[in-house]
């Protein structure tokens, strides 16, 4: 919803949307929309911009098309032939704002690691909504993370944010309460028993015998 409102398609809730005189925004879609029905690889490369048959073999070649495969019907294309070729049509275009929406869906780990490798050296800005975390990690300097109904900026790649999701974690846990410790008693005062009249008496009369002895 959010790229198809940047694009033009949806309009925003409020507000505008206005990009600068010298944008020129490249749009990438999930369901291929951007592609001809008919047609072969080939000629849709070179449909896009002006160039000979070799240099767009040789094109479709870095996404992964070879041989036979530039001549296949556009219709007959797999999931991953189709993003590769989407994709191949965008970077033909000189946009220097590209938006895309889940751009490594349906490829494989060639053709994930061939789109890094150009993304890394697309000299404008790119916006992109992806769940993969490796090319969030490869291509993205600035994570939008849509928390608690708004959207808040992190600076870095995914695995910067996922570091800054734990200090948050951290810094909410409630502080450990300190250990209760119970005052000893004070010792008590050990005072002699007391003794009974009936042995006091017997011990003064036993004391004056002996003193009479003597």
């Amino acid at each position: 919803t959010l790229l198809k409102t940047l694009i033009g398609e949806l309009k925003p809730l409020k507000g505008r949307i206005d990009f600068g005189t010298n944008v020129k925004v490249g749009y990438y879609a999930q369901a291929h929309e951007q592609l001809p029905r008919h047609g072969t690889p080939l000629s849709v490369i070179m449909s896009v911009a002006p160039m000979g048959e070799e240099f767009a073999r040789t094109y479709l070649g870095r996404f992964l098309f070879s041989e036979d495969d530039v001549f296949k019907n556009v219709e007959a294309l797999s999931g991953g032939e189709r993003s590769r070729l989407a994709l191949a049509m965008l970077l033909l275009q000189q946009s220097n704002f590209l938006i895309l929406d889940e751009p490594t869906n349906h490829l494989d780990i060639s053709s994930r690691e061939t789109l890094e490798e150009l993304l890394a050296g697309f000299d404008g800005t790119i916006l992109f909504v992806s769940h993969d975390r490796y090319f969030m990690d490869r291509i993205a300097t600035k994570i939008w993370a849509v928390e608690d109904g708004g959207i808040a900026q992190n600076l870095g790649n995914y695995t910067d944010y996922q570091r800054v999701l734990g200090r948050r974690e951290e810094a909410a846990k409630p502080e450990p309460e300190p250990e209760k410790t119970v005052a000893a008693e004070p010792a008590r005062e050990q005072r002699p028993r007391p003794v009974s009249d009936a042995k006091l008496q017997k011990a003064l009369a036993q004391n004056e015998r002996d003193i009479a002895r003597l």
